[in-house]
């Protein structure tokens, strides 16, 4: 449901002011809404429209076949058939060979689901027409609805048993800079794929992986070899889409662990018993291109200050920066005064009460006039323990950026629809008075999202395979000493009359902060500009209205708006 401007030209979703003024017209002059027209209506088709916007942008659901399952059920069963091997035995005279027998598999996937998200309001919001706040909140929960398929579809895939760690690594508390995965290795595991019997997909093998691997596959010597070959850069160096090659397909996302920092954290991985480790990594200044990189590997119950270990579980709701809701929420933390690890640091052992600590030595050259770096292998840092608290204590320690790829085939992975319900979010809208005497005066109201009958799960696991990485770019952007940063505050927590810099006063005119300029601490001066003066501690220019020349008696004359 998009607005048409009178120049033919199609409006966004999101632009309310457009939608209200159209929705507007459909009211009487008693406030009734014409044509029996309901503003739930508009709010759910608002939803499922925003869930089209942008739909190519989303890629882990778009390669999942669509599986069917009867009303009822929440899970698949099939069969699956066992191919015949070719035999070299000739026939006998007049003796037939022995019957081959049927063999096949039962196959049982999936788990069908439902989820959803609501936002209350009090008896001051009227859902009994359409609202600006309420129309906002459904194209975000029309966002947030294929923004969670994703995120579950991209939890499924990444359940693989099949990994590869780049550089052949052992696992993966053994990666670290300078463990990129090639294209070779990506060859390598089609091959491997190709062996156990997984068909290509149109011909071609896709990988999902992170715009950082995009950016970083130019320096790759394979692709060089390629485009020197094919006298081609393809669209890699314009715009840096890549082209296929070698049968494989190039499937970048953004949608990934990067994307949801307050609930995701690349730097986790489990250990053989269950528990959860995150890898942390800080880096010391060296001189001529040398430098000392520190790897800590904290298992989620060590303890890191007092009885506080470092996974914390805030239990009941907890609420982002954002206003998300989120139940059970898990944090991980190595606070700046933590425990010495004096005594409490190994270079192999990872328990409760040990960190286990490595180090690796970081050399820069220019070669060509590009520059390189180059890591020497992982060594124990036990001894280093000293050094590693003075960088705790100053913060330097980030969980390792570690990049998940998914190279996947054909029958990787299915998508359970149920016969005759639909996986669609559809709105909910609850008025004043739904809420029975939970509500006894009529004072609380929602509205929200859900969605029935989703379900994903594995067909065959042989055709998926999870790589792990630190890709080039993602290397650069962690090891680099500056960084961008900013806080986001939520709307009710801002305070317009403190010193926050840019803000607007008590009286009304806005203050523009500027260091070492404008500093409050320094004593105002006054400024003329176009016969107007500055005054008070905030420097600022003093605004007069003026006088209307265009006034036929109509306006205020000491008003400018006519």
């Amino acid at each position: 449901m998009a607005s048409t401007s009178p120049a033919g030209k199609l409006l966004p979703l999101h632009d309310l002011k457009n939608v209200n003024t159209v929705i507007g017209m459909l009211y009487d002059e008693n406030g009734v809404y014409r044509a029996a027209f309901e503003p739930s209506v508009f709010y759910n088709t608002i939803l499922l429209d925003s869930l089209k916007f942008g739909d190519e942008n989303y890629v882990h659901l778009k390669y999942a076949e669509s599986l069917p399952i009867r009303r009822g059920e929440s899970v698949a069963r099939f069969r699956r058939w066992a191919g015949l091997t070719p035999t070299l035995r000739p026939l006998k005279e007049g003796i037939p060979p022995a019957p081959d027998k049927h063999a096949y598999e039962t196959i049982e996937v999936g788990n069908v689901f439902s989820f959803g998200r609501w936002s209350e309001y009090t008896d001051r919001v009227d859902l009994s027409i359409v609202n600006e706040v309420i129309a906002e909140r459904s194209v975000q929960y029309g966002e947030v609805a294929n923004q969670t398929k994703e995120l579950y579809a991209r939890k499924m895939w990444l359940s693989s048993p099949n990994e590869f760690f780049a550089n052949f690594k052992a696992g993966f508390s053994d990666l670290a800079f300078g463990d990129e995965v090639t294209l070779d290795d990506l060859r390598f595991l089609v091959a491997r794929m190709k062996r156990m019997m997984v068909r290509p997909i149109g011909g071609k093998f896709n990988y999902i992986c992170s715009s950082e691997f995009i950016n970083g596959l130019i320096d790759d010597p394979r692709v060089k070899q390629y485009m020197a070959i094919e006298q081609t850069t393809g669209k890699l160096w314009g715009s840096g889409e890549p082209f296929d090659m070698f049968e494989l397909s190039f499937i970048p996302t953004m949608l990934d662990e990067f994307a949801y920092p307050d609930t995701e954290y690349p730097g986790i991985y489990e250990l053989a018993n269950g528990q959860e480790v995150i890898r942390l990594y800080a880096i010391t200044d060296g001189d001529n291109g040398a430098h000392v990189i520190y790897y800590l590997d904290v298992r989620e119950d060590y303890v890191v200050k007092g009885t506080a270990t470092a996974k914390k579980v805030a239990a009941g709701t907890s609420y982002l920066k954002d206003g998300t809701a989120v139940e059970d929420h898990a944090v991980w933390e190595l606070p700046t005064d933590a425990t010495s690890l004096n005594g409490r640091i190994h270079g192999t052992n990872i328990t409760d009460a040990v960190v286990r600590a490595r180090k690796s030595i970081r050399t820069q050259a220019i070669i060509d006039g590009v520059r390189t770096y180059s890591y020497s292998a992982l060594a124990d840092a036990s001894a280093d323990h000293a050094v590693i608290d003075a960088l705790i204590d100053a913060g330097a320690f980030m969980q390792l950026p570690v990049h998940r790829g998914i190279l996947f085939g054909a029958e990787a992975m299915v998508k359970l629809a149920i016969e005759g319900v639909s996986d669609s979010p559809k709105i909910i809208v609850k008025a004043l008075g739904s809420s029975g005497v939970s509500d006894p005066i009529d004072q609380r109201q929602s509205v929200g999202f859900k969605v029935d009958g989703f379900g994903l799960a594995i067909k065959r696991p042989e055709a998926i395979c999870v790589t792990y990485s630190i890709p080039r770019f993602a290397e650069l952007a962690a090891l680099s000493t500056k960084a961008i940063s900013g806080d986001y505050t939520l709307l009710d927590g801002r305070t317009l009359d403190d010193g926050d810099e840019n803000h607007i006063a008590t009286a009304g005119h806005q203050v523009l902060e500027v260091s070492g300029v404008n500093d409050p601490n320094v004593a105002a001066k006054t400024y003329a500009v176009n016969g107007k003066t500055s005054s008070g501690d905030d420097n600022v220019i003093d605004s007069t209205l003026e006088e209307n020349e265009l006034d036929n008696g109509g306006n205020d004359p000491k008003s400018n708006v006519k």
